[in-house]
């Protein structure tokens, strides 16, 4: 399992990525993680890949719990927060519209839903070689550290 992040300020981006197998403790470290970050902001927009996501543990109540961290961590925001979550099928797409249903209510977190990588960007007025970069950013020694904070 792995959730990983990375911070693009001059892009205004956090990119979020989960693969494999996942469950509330790993995606609370990933929140608690990245919100203590220097370069976060809550204004950023947010891409989340679940494109390589296999499985996600978490009951309602946890579920409850990240809304929560969320309207904590996103309250400061100026304006409304795009968020695109890319997800094709199954457990990552449930996940996606499960977290999406439980925001929906809450601003500013925009969020919406794409099965497709290229349209996400056009979403978010996002240059594809910019996550690309990211991606290749993501080293194990961020992997590690999540994998060891849980």
């Amino acid at each position: 399992m792995a959730a990983r992040y990375r911070i693009n300020k001059s892009q205004r981006l956090k990119l979020v990525q989960i693969t494999g197998k996942t469950n509330y403790k790993e995606l609370e470290s990933l929140f608690q993680n990245y919100v203590r970050d220097p370069e976060f902001e809550p204004d950023l927009r947010l891409l989340v890949d679940l494109r390589g996501m296999t499985d996600a543990i978490a009951g309602l109540m946890e579920i409850r719990k990240l809304k929560r961290l969320y309207q904590i961590a996103y309250h400061d925001a100026l304006d409304v927060v795009d968020v695109v979550i890319v997800a094709k099928s199954g457990i990552a797409y449930k996940a996606a519209r499960a977290f999406a249903l439980f925001m929906r209510d809450k601003r500013p977190l925009n969020v919406q839903i794409s099965s497709d990588w290229a349209d996400a960007h056009k979403k978010l007025g996002v240059n594809v070689e910019v996550t690309d970069e990211l991606s290749r950013s993501m080293g194990t020694d961020q992997i590690a550290y999540l994998q060891t904070s849980s």
